[in-house]
């Protein structure tokens, strides 16, 4: 595997002078040259080490619609324009992850509300300066999130919260889960949200939350493995996705082709010997690997990874 994992630095290199480049020929042509090292590494370790990726596993239907990340990098532009229409289904899209993430951090409903509205006045207001070659846009809400949340953990300084919380895992049932209809939440706080947006900017009042949330279906790649695909990335083959795991059950071991980024939203989850709570956040650089995860307890998260990963 050093080979392969020689490749995928290589490639996350790139990458990073991708990102720094100051021209548009110059981010071309770096990217260019680390989707071929990706493209190299996962020809080594399928040639050589008979090895699989996850793209694999998520897309063996390859008859089955998915929702590109373009989608929601051009929703993010018309928000930049202060397209409403974009904002208000951007927020259907992504407020049952937002409030259930910031309730898993904070245990606090009250807190949730305020800084849910936190997040999406910022996402309004910065919409501008959203880099896709650096980020997914679940990535880029979800960090948002989480990074509010932790601040105003510290701030408030209860110390931990709870390990096991009945409001946030009635939360994560009503939103996640739907065990029952959120649809009168969720345009309460759109209804708060556009209030807060039109005062400061002296804007005409947003339209009222009526458009349909994003809707994916679970589906099983595996064993007690359960996912959502929220968005999916040609030619840089990132995935952002909800991840579920049956009590007991293992992830496949794996080495990260790029960066993976995990939120965890209900449940314990073992990654090596790190063990992650509700609420918690996990960062793996490429060519790093995850030789076990697993959860006694099962477990849902927000996972943003490379569908290039490759399963050992």
């Amino acid at each position: 595997m050093r080979d392969v994992q020689t490749l995928i630095l290589r490639a996350a290199d790139l990458w990073a002078h991708t990102r720094e480049a100051t021209s548009s020929e110059g981010r071309v042509a770096f990217g260019r040259l680390a989707l071929l090292y990706e493209r190299m590494a996962v020809r080594v370790a399928r040639r050589d080490l008979h090895r699989s990726t996850l793209g694999d596993l998520l897309y063996s239907d390859k008859t089955k619609h998915r929702t590109l990340e373009a989608e929601w990098v051009a929703l993010v532009r018309r928000i930049a324009q202060r397209d409403q229409d974009a904002f208000q289904t951007l927020y259907l899209w992504t407020h049952h992850l937002v409030i259930t993430l910031i309730m898993a951090v904070t245990n606090d409903w009250f807190a949730t509300e305020a800084l849910a509205i936190d997040v999406f006045d910022r996402i309004w207001q910065e919409a501008g300066g959203f880099d896709p070659v650096g980020d997914t846009v679940v990535g880029w809400i979800m960090h948002m999130a989480r990074s509010k949340a932790a601040n105003a953990v510290l701030e408030d300084g209860d110390g931990p919260r709870k390990k096991h919380s009945p409001a946030a895992t009635q939360v994560f049932e009503v939103l996640i889960d739907r065990s029952a209809d959120a649809r009168p939440f969720s345009a309460s706080l759109w209804g708060r949200i556009t209030q807060r947006i039109a005062s400061a900017a002296d804007d005409a009042p947003l339209p009222k939350a009526t458009s349909s949330r994003l809707e994916e279906e679970w589906e099983q790649p595996a064993h007690g493995i359960y996912c959502k695909i929220l968005a999916t990335e040609t030619p840089r083959e990132r995935v952002s996705m909800l991840v579920r795991l049956a009590p007991h059950i293992e992830y496949p071991p794996h080495m990260h082709t790029g960066l993976e980024e995990l939120y965890l939203l209900q449940g314990e989850l073992w990654i090596d010997d790190r063990k992650l709570d509700r609420g918690d956040y996990n960062r793996a650089e490429p060519g790093t690997a995850d030789k076990r995860v697993w959860s006694e307890t099962g477990c849902t998260c927000i996972l943003i990874t490379s569908s290039r990963d490759i399963i050992a």
